[in-house]
């Protein structure tokens, strides 16, 4: 069986890789599908605002093709 490492993403929206860090934990990485950066930011600070992220602080983020660019390829 042949697996596919390509995805598609839904007409008008972007595939952004968000990178929390805390200063004990492991780094976290979520993907958030938005229309663009600023909507992708949003969701990133909503989920921050939840209890359970209290301590975590947003790193950086960028589109899926740039995350894959800086990791040279590999996704």
């Amino acid at each position: 069986m042949e697996v596919s490492i390509e995805h598609t993403t839904p007409k008008g929206l972007i595939d952004y890789v968000v990178r929390f860090t805390h200063l004990t934990r492991p780094m976290r990485t979520i993907v958030y599908r938005a229309p663009n950066e600023g909507a992708a930011v949003e969701l990133a600070v909503e989920l921050l605002q939840q209890s359970a992220m209290s301590d975590w602080m947003l790193l950086d983020v960028v589109t899926m093709e740039e995350s894959i660019a800086r990791r040279g390829g590999i996704r």
